[in-house]
């Protein structure tokens, strides 16, 4: 006599539901009746962009020995400080948007003058 073996029963997959626009939702509801409205939050004005370095390669300063470049669109000051940092022999660095020059990157800048105190009264 032989054994059989257990029908071992697979779960079957639940169907993926068809991703809907916005424009099929609103007028799926408006169809069956209902009332929509929509409210997108307030857009933000975008922040003017830098103006563009407008130098040739030929009018950089220095030579490509004591010169570093930097591409990125978005950098800080801390940025361009590691760069002088890893690289020593670079007096100047170049980014999309101005020069640095070493000595006057790292030389002490003046420190803001406090703003005069007002009284508020509350």
């Amino acid at each position: 006599m032989k054994k059989r073996k257990k029908k071992v029963h697979r779960k079957q997959r639940p169907k993926t539901k068809p991703k809907l626009t916005l424009e099929q939702v609103v007028t799926a509801a408006v169809d069956a009746g209902a009332s929509v409205s929509i409210s997108l939050p307030p857009l933000q004005p975008m922040p003017p962009e830098r103006p563009r370095l407008k130098l040739s390669t030929k009018e950089w300063p220095g030579d490509p020995t004591n010169r570093s470049t930097m591409a990125d669109l978005d950098y800080t000051e801390k940025d361009v400080a590691r760069v002088f940092k890893d690289n020593p022999s670079s007096r100047w660095v170049i980014t999309p948007y101005e020069v640095f020059e070493r000595s006057a990157f790292f030389a002490p800048k003046p420190k803001p003058e406090p703003q005069p105190q007002t009284d508020n009264p509350s």
